[in-house]
Parts: C-alpha cells; sequence; structure tokens
C-alpha cells in the first residue's frame, strides 16, 4: 500500500521514520489489505500449515507448563498473534507496536475478555525498551519484523527475554529489501506473467498490468523491508532451528495485491502448480524465497 503524503526531499531522520510508520499503519484498512495478499488464498494457507503446523509444533515445546506467558512485537491489530497464542494456551500477552491506531483496532475488533487472556499493548520501540530476561515462554512476530530497523539489536532483545526453554516463533518476509525482488525471481514471474490471461493480472483498483507488480520505494512506509535481507543472518547468529521453511520466491511477485482474482475451485490446478514450482525452484536455488516461518530456540 502506497502512502498519501509527499516524498521528502531531505532524508527522515529514525523518529520521522517511525512516526510516519504509525501514521501510515494507523489508518490502514487491515481488512483490505490481507484480502488482496498473495498468502489469503487458502490452497497456500493449507500447504503451510501441512508443512508447519504452528499451534502444535509450538504446544510440544511448551509442554504442560502453566501459565504461559507470550510477547509480540509490531503487532499491530494482533489478528493472527492473538489467535495463535489463544490456541498455545497462553496466559498472558505482552505486546508491542507504535502504531496506537492499530492498538485501538485490536481492542475495537480483535480483544475477546471471555477468552481470559491478559493483554499488555503497550507503543514502544521493541529495539531500544527493556522486553527483560527470562521473561516469556513464548515469543511471536507474524510479518513484522521486516519493519524493524535494528534487526541485530532485536533478535538479541527477543534471545534475551525468552526463558531458557521457550520458544521463539516467527512468521516474516525475508526478501529483497523494500519489496524489490531479486533479479532471478523478476526473470522467472516475468516470463510466467506474460502467460497470464487479462483477469488474472488486475489490481484492485481494475487497472490491467503488463509487467509483474514491483513497489516504487518512495511508495512504501519508510520502514517497509528496510533491512529484511538481514533477518536470516540475524536469526542464524542468536538462535538454533527447531523447524523451518523458507518459501514464496514465486508465489510472492505473481499473487501478491492480484490474490482477489482467483477463485480457487475454478484455478486449483494453476495454483497448486505455482505451490510444486515455487518448492522446486527455490530447492534447486533458482530463485531466492521471500518468506519464512519457524521455531527457534535461543542458543546455549
Amino acid at each position: 500500500m502506497a502512502l498519501q503524503e509527499e516524498v521528502q526531499d531531505e532524508p527522515l531522520t529514525t523518529e520521522e521514520k517511525a512516526a510516519e510508520e504509525a501514521k501510515f499503519f494507523g489508518k490502514q484498512d487491515n481488512q483490505r489489505a490481507r484480502a488482496v495478499g498473495w498468502s489469503s488464498l487458502g490452497y497456500f494457507q493449507r500447504r503451510l500449515h501441512k508443512r508447519i503446523n504452528l499451534v502444535s509444533a509450538t504446544a510440544e515445546v511448551l509442554g504442560d507448563r502453566t501459565p504461559k506467558r507470550g510477547l509480540t512485537l509490531g503487532c499491530g491489530d494482533m489478528t493472527g498473534e492473538y489467535r495463535l497464542f489463544n490456541l498455545c494456551q497462553i496466559d498472558h500477552i505482552t505486546a508491542y507496536d507504535i502504531s496506537e491506531g492499530q492498538r485501538d483496532k485490536f481492542y475495537d475488533y480483535v480483544y475477546n475478555p471471555e477468552l481470559g487472556i491478559e493483554v499488555d499493548y503497550r507503543i514502544g520501540d521493541a529495539a531500544n525498551d527493556d522486553l527483560g530476561e527470562n521473561e516469556f515462554d513464548m515469543v511471536y512476530i507474524q510479518q513484522s519484523y521486516h519493519h524493524f530497523e535494528e534487526v541485530e539489536k532485536v533478535a538479541a532483545n527477543i534471545a534475551r527475554a525468552l526463558k531458557p526453554d521457550g520458544v521463539f516463533v516467527l512468521n516474516d518476509y525475508i526478501g529483497p529489501p523494500f519489496l524489490q525482488r531479486t533479479e532471478k525471481q523478476r526473470e522467472v514471474t516475468r516470463r510466467i506473467w506474460k502467460t497470464l490471461p487479462k483477469r488474472f493480472r488486475k489490481g484492485p483498483n481494475g487497472k490491467i498490468h503488463d509487467d509483474i507488480l514491483i513497489p516504487p520505494i518512495e511508495s512504501l512506509p519508510p520502514h517497509e523491508a528496510i533491512r529484511s535481507d538481514a533477518i536470516l543472518p540475524a536469526l542464524r547468529e542468536h538462535f538454533d532451528v527447531i523447524d523451518e521453511h523458507q518459501f514464496a520466491g514465486l508465489l510472492f511477485p505473481l499473487f501478491n495485491g492480484f490474490a482477489q482474482n482467483y477463485d480457487e475451485k475454478g484455478v486449483q490446478p494453476f495454483i497448486r502448480s505455482m505451490w510444486e514450482m515455487d518448492e522446486l525452484l527455490i530447492e534447486q536455488g533458482v530463485i531466492e524465497p521471500n518468506f519464512i516461518r519457524g521455531l527457534y530456540r535461543t542458543k546455549g
């Protein structure tokens, strides 16, 4: 989604970037943004769920301990995070975001006091705020780590905040900064794009796109995938892998922003073939993955 404000002539300071980011996401229509995203297609979610079931995998790590404390960062309205924490029987959630508007959306549309989960939703900086030490049984980040500029510092803070037997669950973008696609991704997806009927190349505004959609950097929020390529090295430095899957080097460039064009029943063979091609091309090293889903424990 593009920012409506004019592009600044002078580079923004860190504080100005955070303010712009908070303003943008505070106004964002979350449901509309999710509806056109590539992962809104149910087939892809079912295949990912089969590859890594975050609920059962996390429950296996946590066991029957009680009470259980959870932490989430950059959580927005917490739709996905709140659901996962509930399924994992987390008793208390500490949540961080920079957008008061997103916090309002959580309490207005997502929060359910009948679940009995205590929620401490804070407006703050995950890199510089004290997250504590050996505090949390589970840390979950969903599609927000790529908005952190101080990637390494956030990883270190999470590792310190986790209990020694805790689990860090991550579902996030790790592709090229500012969503720009790699050269290999552009080459492969452009070949496929040219073969697609016009109805599959229609954006939410009705415009037919003759080329794959690569957002202009100046149209993005200041922190959109600002150092996304540093996430994987930071993970490797601070965590050991319990389970992990990297994916969507093909799916993201092809379907993101165009998912609304696909009726799963009518195009199921095509969707299925794209999933299988995505896995094959990443496995063969032909294209790089854009997303990661995994469970981790603190090194040592």
